[in-house]
C-alpha cells in the first residue's frame, strides 16, 4: 500500500481521559494489529481515549515505523490517536484497558477479546468512569510480560491443538499450503525443511516479509539457491504477471520440486530456471549433497553439517554447472533483489556478481551469512562487505514486518551466523508499489 504521508507518532503520550495500553516487542504483533484496527473503528469523535503502544524500551523511529508499517500493511484508516511509551512510562499512568502477552497463545486470544470489548465501551460510552486501572496492576502485568512467537503460536500439545498445512498426496511428496499464498510441493523425507513449513505453513518469514514489503509488481528478481522453490513462488506472487524470476539451482532432486512448484503455481510465465550453481566463474565443480537432508548441499564444503559437530547423515558428490551472475544478467538491469542461500558459497557468488553491484544494477541483496558455512573464506568476505558499506551500501535484519533493522558489518563479523542479511545499495527509494501477496 503506498501512502503520501506517514502518521508522526509522539515518543511521549500525555494523560488522556482514557487510556488503552497494547505491550509489544514485535516478535509477534498480531495482538497490536487487532488492537488498532479494533480502536480505529470503535474509536468516536467525542471521545477522548487514545491507544498506547508500549515497548520494552523508550520509543524509537524504528517502533514509529513499525507501527507505521502495520496501519499502512493493513490499510487500517487510523481516526484516534496512536501514541508510543516506554514500559516504564506505561507503568507509571493509570490505564482503562490493557493488552499483555505472558506467552500464552490461548490468554492472548482470550484477553484480546476482553481489550475489544472493553475498547468498545471506553470509546462510546459518555458517561462512563475512566481510568479504572491501577498502575500498580500494570507494572505486574507488564513484568510478566512474554510475546508469544511462532512456534508458540503453532505449539503442538496446546489446547489449540497442532495446526497442519499440508498433506501426504503420495510418491514421497506432501502438498503445503502456505501462509504467505500459493502451494508448494515438498519431499516428505526432506527433514531440514519439510517440517517446519508443514506445521506452521512458512519459511523464513522475515525475508518473506521482505519481499513483500519491497519487490515491486512488474519486477525483477533472482532467487540463488532456489532449493525447492519456496522463496521462488513468493518472488513470483511479488513481481506478478508482468515481472520476472530466474530461480538458479544445481541439485537435481531440488530441480524436479523447484519445476512442481512453479508449474503448480501457475507461474511459468513469469520464472525462468537455471540449472547450475552460482560462483565466481564459468565451467564446472564438484558439489557436496546430503541425500537426508537435500536442501544442504555446497560446492565449498567437504562435509555438510546440519549443526556443527553433526554431519548429516549420507552424501555424495555429483558435478554442477557454474555460471558467473555478471554473464548471467549482464543485461538486465535493474535488479530489484536478489536473494542468496547456497550454504557457504557466498563469497563466490559477490566475487562473480562484483560487476553488476559495482554499476549499481542491482538494488538490493539478500544472503545468509553463517561463518559455520564459509569457513576460512569469512574473513575476507567480511572485508568485502566492509567495502561496500564505505560504498554507501547499508547493512541489517529484516524483521516480520518487513523493515530493516540496520547492522553494521563490524557486528556482522562479530556475530558471525545470520540466516538472512539484507545490503541495500545507497540512495535507493522505495519501490512505487509493492504488491501485497
Amino acid at each position: 500500500m503506498t501512502t503520501t504521508s506517514r502518521p508522526e507518532l509522539p515518543a511521549t503520550a500525555s494523560v488522556s481521559s482514557s487510556r488503552l495500553v497494547v505491550a509489544t516487542d514485535w516478535t509477534n504483533p498480531v495482538h497490536v494489529i487487532a488492537a488498532i484496527r479494533a480502536f480505529s473503528q470503535l474509536w468516536h469523535p467525542r471521545s477522548t481515549a487514545e491507544l498506547v503502544v508500549a515497548v520494552p524500551a523508550s520509543p524509537s523511529q524504528d517502533d514509529v515505523a513499525r507501527v507505521t508499517k502495520i496501519i499502512e500493511a493493513n490499510r487500517i484508516p487510523v481516526a484516534g490517536p496512536v501514541t508510543l511509551e516506554s514500559f516504564t512510562e506505561a507503568k507509571s499512568k493509570p490505564y482503562d484497558a490493557a493488552l499483555i502477552p505472558d506467552g500464552s497463545r490461548t490468554a492472548l486470544l482470550v484477553n484480546t477479546a476482553d481489550f475489544v470489548a472493553r475498547l468498545g465501551q471506553l470509546t462510546t460510552a459518555l458517561d462512563r468512569v475512566s481510568n479504572e486501572g491501577e498502575p500498580s496492576l500494570l507494572r505486574e502485568d507488564l513484568t510478566r510480560f512474554t510475546e508469544a512467537d511462532n512456534d508458540q503460536v503453532q505449539q503442538p500439545g496446546s489446547c489449540d491443538g497442532p495446526h497442519w498445512h499440508g498433506t501426504y498426496v503420495g510418491e514421497g511428496r506432501v502438498l503445503v499450503a502456505l501462509a504467505t499464498g500459493g502451494r508448494v510441493y515438498l519431499p516428505s523425507d526432506n527433514r531440514a525443511t519439510t517440517p517446519n513449513v508443514m506445521q506452521t505453513g512458512d519459511f523464513e518469514p522475515e525475508l518473506h516479509a521482505y519481499i513483500r514489503s519491497v519487490v515491486p509488481e512488474g519486477g525483477f528478481a533472482v532467487d540463488v539457491g532456489a532449493n525447492l522453490g519456496i522463496l521462488t513462488v513468493a518472488l513470483a506472487r511479488a513481481v506478478g504477471e508482468s515481472g520476472r524470476v530466474i530461480a538458479i539451482e544445481p541439485v537435481p532432486s531440488n530441480l524436479e520440486f523447484l519445476r512442481w512448484n512453479i508449474e503448480t503455481n501457475w507461474i511459468m510465465d513469469r520464472v525462468q530456471v537455471v540449472e547450475a550453481a552460482a560462483s565466481d566463474r564459468p565451467g564446472e565443480t564438484a558439489m557436496q549433497i546430503s541425500d537426508d537432508w537435500n536442501s544442504l548441499g555446497s560446492i565449498v564444503q567437504e562435509s555438510i553439517e546440519y549443526a556443527p559437530g553433526h554431519p548429516a547423515g549420507k552424501q555424495r558428490s555429483l558435478l554442477v554447472k557454474t555460471v558467473r551472475l555478471d554473464d548471467l544478467l549482464a543485461h538486465e538491469a535493474p535488479i530489484d533483489l536478489v536473494k542468496i542461500d547456497v550454504e557457504g558459497a557466498e563469497p563466490l557468488v559477490f566475487e562473480g556478481m562484483r560487476r553488476l553491484l559495482t554499476q549499481g544494477a542491482i538494488d538490493r541483496v539478500a544472503f545468509e551469512c553463517m561463518s559455520e558455512h564459509i569457513g576460512k573464506a569469512w574473513p575476507g568476505f567480511m572485508t568485502l562487505l566492509a567495502g561496500y558499506e564505505s560504498a554507501g551500501w547499508s547493512f541489517g535484519i529484516p524483521d516480520t514486518l518487513g523493515s530493516v533493522l540496520p547492522v553494521p558489518v563490524a557486528a556482522l563479523g562479530a556475530s558471525k551466523n545470520f540466516r538472512c542479511v539484507i545490503m541495500e545499495k545507497p540512495g535507493l527509494r522505495p519501490p512505487v508499489r509493492a504488491r501485497r501477496l
